[in-house]
């Protein structure tokens, strides 16, 4: 029976360090994703303020495509910042593919092309705050 156990233990461990520990991640394009053009994942395991500056500057204000991890939902703004100085300048995302040419915003369908320059992402189940309460 120990003998059984132990060898349980062993192939659980060795299954899961198989297995590797990646964060999740969205896909930000300055072009189109399919085919991928211009595109860059970023992890979104928290729901920080992601800023399009530094190596991402060359995204600010010109992200056309997004993907959004499952069980997630993003909001892509037009402010530094994560900032929404009203509801005209952010666009809310749930899971999937999106085109920014036609995306949901607090105040209905909008096109947000080219107008993203920071963003943030959180799991549906988090309380962690993102700027999207």
């Amino acid at each position: 029976m120990f003998t059984k156990f132990i060898l349980v233990a062993f192939v659980w461990a060795a299954a899961t360090a198989a297995i590797p520990l990646t964060s999740p991640t969205a896909t930000i394009c300055s072009g189109s994703l399919d085919p991928p053009s211009g595109c860059e994942d970023i992890p979104v395991a928290s729901a920080d303020c992601i800023n399009l500056v530094g190596g991402l500057s060359f995204f600010n204000k010109e992200i056309s495509n997004a993907t959004v991890p499952n069980e997630f939902v993003c909001a892509f703004y037009e402010a530094f910042g994560c900032l929404a100085m009203d509801g005209f300048d952010v666009a809310v995302l749930t899971s999937g593919a999106w085109d920014f040419s036609l995306v949901n915003g607090t105040d209905g369908e909008k096109n947000f092309n080219d107008l993203t320059s920071s963003f943030c992402c959180k799991r549906w189940t988090d309380d962690e705050k993102c700027g999207l309460e």
